[in-house]
């Protein structure tokens, strides 16, 4: 096998910068333009945030009970995936940040993220209206 995970995923990388910040977790090298980069957002709800890029947003709920099974979505996908953004956790409000911490940018698997958290969300927000809806 001459390619490593990472090759497969995103594609064939040509290497010109030798920092280990530009390398994936086997140590192949990746150059920084072969990654498409930058990337067009996902939805309107994610926000791009600099230094370094990154996709930002904040999910809102009512219900404290709801956000915990969000959370817990958003934990059992990353660890699945092997892809972690950060999270932070307030009243009412879970905010998220992914980028690709090597790159400092945003990548595709970035917005692989993002979406999948969208629908995550989508999914609470529609069972609470259906719910709300039978009362």
């Amino acid at each position: 096998m001459t390619k490593s995970f990472l090759q497969n995923m995103m594609g064939d990388f040509l290497a010109k910068d030798v920092s280990p910040r530009n390398t994936d977790i086997f140590g192949n090298r990746i150059m920084r333009e072969q990654l498409d980069l930058p990337v067009k957002v996902y939805e309107d709800q994610w926000t791009v945030l600099k230094n370094p890029n990154r996709l930002m947003r904040i999910f809102k709920f009512d219900n404290d009970f709801l956000m915990s099974k969000f959370v817990i979505k958003i934990l059992k996908y990353q660890m699945r995936v092997d892809h972690h953004g950060t999270i932070l956790i307030e009243h009412g409000e879970v905010r998220v940040e992914v980028y690709n911490f090597e790159l400092r940018d945003i990548t595709n698997a970035d917005l692989k993220y993002a979406k999948n958290l969208d629908e995550f969300y989508d999914e609470i927000v529609t069972f609470v209206e259906l719910d709300e809806g039978a009362l």
